[in-house]
């Protein structure tokens, strides 16, 4: 993946990482993407995303590492300032949609319409061709609608490289989209990715948008929950919960910072983090020590520098956190992601874990059975390293095969999908497979997958 750009600023609102930018300048950076960037995508991040986010690591971890972060939700604009800088602009998904298609029509870029309902994405490539004339859209596709698991994804990655788009619209929902994106960007060769949720209908006219009056005052979310009670009804009352009760908690520790220290100018000093120069599988150890407080800005150019450590193999590992400040990046479910530790000791022992490779997994035979050491992480960025030390392994025809998951502490689609075919195909060729109880978010993964019953023995 590309070196990050740090311009636009980010702010860290509710845990999670927003760019401050106008629609203009989200399609400004849209196109140069398109024309010259590596493999990449954008999310526009509602209420609801930040939800879903808190429960599922996965989805955190996608929205934490994309290449822009746009809020789509007026709660999110007008809580940002609370906190540190107010974001300019609510920049919603379906207004945006348009804007880049008009930009595909005066750069010459082609555009690809995922997912939607049966004839929706057809409708919606008409419209959009009809709105912008010399519109190059070079296909459409509704695949049958069913679980991420059980997609035929080598269908819709074939229909994808024939096509050879710049720009590829999914409209899967929420978190299927941003999973499904996240599973395959960085190889497809498609320049830019981004999850539409539904905007297709809007454009096609399937739903109607509320009145230009109602966006504007931001209760958008009224008219929806007007147009469909029965299935949004629940969603906002959750969110409005969420709402109130994070704001609180959060209020309460921003009241007891230091005063106004969220107005003050940043000091915190990333140095090569921020230029991009550091090469592959760096861990960098930062002292926050002598900060009382960080301000959503300064959170911002944090996980910003720790998404592109992580992006090219590597980790932030802070440490040195006063009690209030360690309180904030629990509240924000940051610790895990920054490697917080407590002290100094604490925070080299962990750099010399990251370091020496304990955290990559590994394998040996105890008998005839081949023992497999999960990674810490079974992710798409790495699983490929740790495909090709099982394929060794199997290579031998082991009587048995015991996966050992105690230290595994994450799991993204791909790693479940790595873990349903490793299971059927032992038991096709009649290897015997067993493991150990998954912890935490790597449990968490399986759970929310619904596969949770064949790796977590209860016994």
């Amino acid at each position: 993946m590309h070196a990050p750009n740090f311009d636009p600023k980010s702010v860290v609102v509710f845990g999670h990482r927003f760019h401050d930018v106008t629609f203009g300048e989200a399609v400004s950076w849209a196109v140069s993407r398109m024309k010259s960037g590596p493999p990449s995508y954008m999310a526009t991040v509602n209420l609801d995303f930040v939800m879903q986010a808190r429960r599922d690591p996965e989805m955190q971890r996608i929205l934490l590492e994309a290449d822009l972060v746009t809020a789509d939700g007026d709660p999110l604009v007008r809580t940002s300032g609370l906190f540190g800088p107010r974001l300019r602009q609510r920049v919603t998904g379906s207004d945006l949609v348009p804007m880049l298609a008009g930009a595909c029509a005066d750069e010459g870029l082609r555009v690809f319409l995922l997912g939607g309902a049966d004839g929706v994405a057809e409708k919606t490539a008409a419209v959009l061709k009809i709105r912008n004339p010399g519109l190059k859209i070079c296909g459409t596709y509704a695949p049958p609608v069913t679980g991420l698991l059980d997609m035929n994804h080598g269908e819709i990655l074939r229909r994808l490289r024939l096509a050879k788009p710049d720009l590829l619209l999914v409209a899967f929902g929420a978190p299927k989209q941003e999973k499904f994106i996240n599973l395959h960007f960085r190889s497809w060769g498609i320049p830019l990715a981004v999850g539409v949720g539904a905007t297709f209908d809007f454009i096609a006219g399937v739903q109607k948008r509320a009145p230009s009056f109602m966006q504007k005052w931001g209760l958008e979310w009224l008219w929806r929950l007007g147009s469909d009670p029965r299935r949004l009804f629940r969603r906002y009352a959750s969110n409005l919960l969420f709402l109130v009760s994070t704001l609180k908690r959060l209020r309460r520790m921003y009241w007891h910072a230091p005063r106004l220290c969220w107005l003050q100018e940043s000091k915190l000093d990333f140095g090569l983090c921020e230029s991009g120069l550091l090469g592959r599988g760096q861990v960098i150890e930062v002292s926050i020590a002598d900060r009382d407080w960080l301000s959503s800005d300064d959170l911002g150019r944090i996980v910003g520098v720790a998404a592109h450590l992580r992006r090219r193999g590597g980790r932030l590992v802070l440490h040195g956190a006063t009690p209030k400040l360690r309180q904030l990046l629990v509240e924000a479910r940051l610790a895990g992601y920054l490697e917080l530790r407590g002290s100094e000791a604490e925070a080299r022992s962990r750099v010399g874990e990251l370091r020496s490779g304990r955290t990559l997994g590994g394998m040996y035979f105890d008998g005839e059975r081949l023992v497999l050491r999960m990674p810490a992480e079974c992710s798409v960025s790495g699983l490929s390293r740790w495909v090709r030390t099982v394929s060794r392994g199997m290579a031998k025809q082991p009587a048995s095969v015991f996966l050992d998951a105690a230290e595994s502490e994450y799991l993204d689609t791909a790693g479940v999908m790595w873990l349903l075919r490793t299971r059927r195909d032992c038991n096709r060729k009649g290897i015997l497979f067993s493991t150990s109880r998954f912890r935490g978010s790597a449990r968490r993964a399986l759970l929310l997958a619904g596969v949770e019953q064949l790796f977590c023995p209860q016994h």
